[in-house]
């Protein structure tokens, strides 16, 4: 019993850190795309080699990032994967 709470707990923990890292990385690609692409999905869509349904659910915070399409937005939005995740750290 007493493992099994310190295992949801630990879970929990980690799964909001990870929503919090993901909520800071879409707001940094929402900055960028409006930006760059002025609000146009389907040219986003396009340039990350995705469907605008896919953009559209990752900007709702409906859908999480892959590593993959972290890769292919950083490249539609003219940046380094590393810079679209600078300075983020997940707590220890």
């Amino acid at each position: 019993m007493l493992l099994e709470w310190i295992w949801d707990w630990h879970f929990y923990d980690v799964e909001d850190e990870l929503k919090t890292l993901q909520s800071e990385v879409i707001k940094r690609v929402e900055t960028l795309f409006m930006k760059k692409y002025q609000g146009n999905k389907s040219a986003f869509a396009k340039a990350c080699l995705c469907d605008e349904k896919t953009i559209r659910k990752i900007l709702n915070r409906e859908q999480f990032l892959s590593v993959n399409l972290a890769f292919r937005i950083s490249r539609a939005l003219d940046i380094t994967m590393s810079e679209l995740f600078e300075g983020l750290m997940l707590k220890k």
